[in-house]
């Protein structure tokens, strides 16, 4: 965010949005967008925008936001990667966390998977060794 970038926070549930806006706000001091279903299609459309043109630094969001367009994307972070809801199990199926590496690799920027119960294959080595990057 320093050069001007973007990061894409994702949290597991709508439940830890407003907290986590809160934080964010407060400790960056920059417009901050949430992103999920509990905002009405207005609501969704202003912060998609906000997004895709760079108006908004930080975008949080729950699983669906790995979709949102940045401007100049700059860091993902994925909170709890571990939680189940990342899961998208009707329609497209996809996991949120996979997305995530795959973005920040196609884009090169840092990615953080944050976890108070990491998962084996996220740990240093563990991960290299499976193929994927840590940074």
């Amino acid at each position: 965010m320093g050069r001007g970038r973007q990061a894409l926070v994702l949290v597991p549930e709508i439940g830890l949005t407003p907290q986590t806006l809160a934080r964010f706000r407060k400790r960056f001091r920059v417009p901050v967008v949430a992103l999920h279903s509990g905002l009405t299609d207005h609501e969704r459309l202003d912060a998609w925008e906000a997004a895709a043109s760079g108006r908004a630094p930080i975008v949080i969001g729950t699983r669906s936001a790995i979709f949102t367009p940045l401007a100049r994307p700059g860091a993902i972070i994925v909170d709890e990667e571990h939680d189940g809801s990342y899961k998208q199990q009707d329609g497209l199926r996809y996991h949120a966390r996979d997305l995530a590496v795959a973005r920040a690799h196609h884009h090169d920027i840092p990615l953080l998977l944050g976890s108070a119960t990491p998962r084996w294959r996220a740990w240093p080595g563990r991960a290299a060794a499976s193929g994927a990057t840590c940074r």
